[in-house]
């Protein structure tokens, strides 16, 4: 994550190497971004690269977290806009980034669905507070009158899952809007009532 010298420039400077930034891991695949261009971009030495962030790796991951953090606030307001339904707002959610994707972010989100391929334990390690105080804030606006408790966790979990496939399904092979919304209401169902007939619910095996 960034430095404190990189958080004591003034927001514009932080702005302009943020775009720089985004622009270049749009334009390519992390593996083939270069700090060079970034910095090229957004008008700093190199020397101050380094003194803001550790690496190109370290910057990856604060666009990253920018452009998710943005995400995070985004399903609050819409677990609160549909009273706590997490399915209605996970569809909602769902649907804007797919509107999202479509625009002037579509490069960036195709280069990091289909080419996160380096190892990610050590940064997603360092970031479990994080996901957990996220995942706390998230949880205390579910609805829970109509879900056991003790599956909502696992419940956000597997919409983020579907949500992640079919967004990498829908960039890798480029199908419409209506297959990706369809297939994702599809496997909704199943989380929401599962695979088994009513007839046989009640049954041991």
């Amino acid at each position: 994550m960034p430095t404190k010298t990189y958080y004591n420039l003034p927001k514009e400077k932080q702005v302009k190497i943020f775009d720089a930034a985004f622009k270049e891991f749009s334009r390519v695949s992390f593996n083939r971004a270069k700090i060079s261009n970034i910095i090229k971009k957004a008008g700093i030495p190199r020397g101050s690269f380094y003194q803001y962030f550790k690496d190109k790796k370290d910057l990856y991951f604060y666009v990253i977290e920018n452009v998710f953090g943005k995400k995070h606030n985004q399903l609050k307001d819409l677990l609160k806009k549909h009273e706590g339904d997490i399915f209605k707002a996970s569809e909602e959610m769902f649907i804007k980034d797919l509107e999202i994707i479509n625009k002037e972010n579509h490069n960036f989100f195709k280069n990091l669905f289909l080419n996160l391929n380096f190892n990610l334990s050590d940064h997603l390690s360092k970031q479990k507070n994080i996901h957990r105080k996220n995942m706390n804030n998230l949880l205390e606006l579910v609805d829970k009158s109509k879900i056991e408790r003790e599956n909502i966790k696992d419940i956000l979990e597997l919409i983020r899952m579907i949500s992640k496939d079919l967004i990498t399904m829908k960039l890798a092979k480029n199908i419409s809007n209506g297959e990706v919304i369809s297939l994702y209401k599809k496997r909704m169902e199943i989380v929401k009532y599962g695979v088994i007939k009513n007839e046989y619910r009640s049954r041991k095996e």
